[in-house]
């Protein structure tokens, strides 16, 4: 997944975490975290009901709590900024 949405050009996004910086903008990041927090809490609210009975009710409950996710996904990596690291072939 990662490597789909980050650029390949150079060595300036060849990092060990994905984040904004790092995956070249926040429209990539979006998409990572939204993705992969749709996943989650589909997975998740699926696990907890461990059926389909009501899925409007499975499918709201999913797409907000994924909204919030995102929301807070993204206020943690505008508050806390991390040092990041390079990736190199060196061992």
């Amino acid at each position: 997944m990662v490597n789909l949405l980050i650029r390949q050009e150079g060595s300036e996004t060849n990092y060990d975490e994905p984040s904004i910086k790092s995956m070249g903008g926040f429209a990539p990041y979006l998409i990572y975290i939204g993705f992969l927090s749709l996943i989650h809490n589909a997975w998740l609210f699926l696990l907890e009901a461990w059926q389909f009975g009501n899925i409007w009710y499975f499918l709201i409950k999913t797409l907000l709590s994924t909204a919030v996710c995102i929301l807070l996904i993204i206020i943690t990596e505008l508050i806390f900024v991390r040092q990041q690291r390079f990736r190199t072939n060196t061992v």
